[in-house]
């Protein structure tokens, strides 16, 4: 959930239906990352679809290859768009990973 409205938005020079999210299985959240669809769910939560073959979600990450392109993440209102993040994930609930905590 984030504090503020959120919308999902492609720009100039983007891969239509790429929506910069991957998830893995891998707990050390070091490798298997995968690209993943997502949507807006209301307007202030990311739904992030799950692909055939993953067991179970250990981890989600946003806009983390080096030049991001398709779908991106946006404030609808002051039209920033959100940083990179990383999540680990147990059961259904995710939380973000702190900064110097990022598995390399």
């Amino acid at each position: 959930m984030f504090d503020t409205e959120l919308t999902l938005e492609s720009i100039n020079q983007t891969i239509a239906g790429k929506s910069n999210f991957e998830l893995t299985s891998d707990t050390s959240l070091k490798s298997g990352w995968a690209a993943a669809t997502a949507s807006l769910e209301g307007k202030s939560s990311v739904s992030v679809s799950i692909f055939e073959g993953l067991s179970a979600i250990a981890g989600v990450r946003y806009s983390w290859s080096g030049v991001p392109d398709g779908l991106f993440v946006y404030d609808a209102t002051c039209r920033l768009p959100a940083g990179p993040f990383v999540a680990a994930c147990s059961g259904t609930a995710c939380a973000l990973v702190a900064p110097g905590k990022l598995p390399l």
